[in-house]
């Protein structure tokens, strides 16, 4: 509240109130005052009501001057103190949260990667974990399990269940086991999805620890680089068509994290908070949540 003392319009509002509250103070008394030692009648007008006369007597000089006072304090008030087209306290909010994060990022902005994650966790506890668990495991499919992030059992799981939002042109990936048994057969549909989520890794610089990724690339040349393309870039079939796809040479690094807070994510109970909409995470805290998620979390 106090802060608000630096604010030249908060700073001539409170001197116009004092000096207008100061001079009725002294108007009133002279007035009491006059009411008491004078005693001289006061004329009377012609309009009486239950035995009650109009007075005629003036109003003092010094209500006609406070009430001047007022209305030009009025004008300035609406015109130039807080212009009613030009304020609001919706901006003069976002205008405070921008100025705290560019002040938070810069105090910060050298940190080093343990301060990071121990930021990074204070957020998930504060933000996340009502849906994904103080563990991020979950809590039994309300939402992704994040031990499972960056491994290949949840690859196999979303080539299963497909996958939705994040903001790609091809808003929804549908579950690939049909297509998978239609090329490849049935027989040994298992296998070629565990395959296919080892060339992943693969692709994102990780180690394969079940399926192989040489048999996996067949797989996926067959039926995921039309979307995710050759190289797996996200960039489509022609390979420059950015964001088509997911880039799945960045899967469950440190930028496929911030992609998620920044643009949601679809899933079983709803839709994950886009939270560059909300606008309630500065670029170190994408940082340290993502430093948190992919070195705490699915080490």
């Amino acid at each position: 509240m106090w802060a608000l003392i630096n604010d030249t319009a908060t700073q001539i509002t409170l001197v116009v109130s004092v000096i207008l509250i100061v001079a009725m103070v002294i108007i009133i008394k002279y007035v009491l005052r006059h009411m008491r030692d004078s005693s001289a009648a006061v004329p009377a007008g012609e309009h009486t009501y239950d035995g009650i006369a109009e007075g005629l007597s003036p109003t003092p000089v010094g209500m006609h001057l406070i009430m001047c006072g007022l209305v030009l304090f009025f004008f300035w008030y609406i015109f130039v103190g807080y212009p009613i087209w030009s304020w609001n306290q919706a901006d003069q909010y976002d205008e405070e949260v921008s100025t705290y994060k560019q002040n938070f990022d810069e105090t910060w902005k050298n940190a080093d990667k343990n301060t990071l994650i121990a930021m990074g966790e204070s957020i998930f506890n504060a933000k996340c974990v009502a849906c994904h668990g103080y563990t991020g495991e979950g809590q039994n499919g309300m939402a992704a399990n994040l031990l499972e992030y960056g491994t290949e059992k949840h690859i196999s799981g979303v080539i299963r269940k497909g996958s939705k939002g994040l903001g790609y042109l091809i808003p929804e990936m549908p579950p690939q086991t049909v297509a998978i048994e239609a090329m490849f057969g049935k027989e040994n549909l298992d296998g070629n999805i565990n395959n296919v989520a080892a060339y992943v890794m693969q692709l994102s610089g990780r180690t394969a620890k079940h399926g192989d990724p040489a048999s996996g690339q067949k797989v996926f040349v067959a039926v995921c680089q039309s979307c995710h393309g050759p190289e797996g870039n996200g960039k489509g079939a022609a390979g420059n068509i950015p964001n088509f796809s997911k880039d799945l040479t960045t899967y469950a690094t440190d930028v496929d994290v911030i992609r998620t807070l920044q643009l949601g994510k679809k899933g079983s109970i709803g839709t994950m908070p886009n939270f560059a909409e909300e606008g309630t995470l500065s670029e170190i805290q994408y940082r340290a949540v993502a430093a948190f998620v992919s070195t705490e979390l699915n080490e």
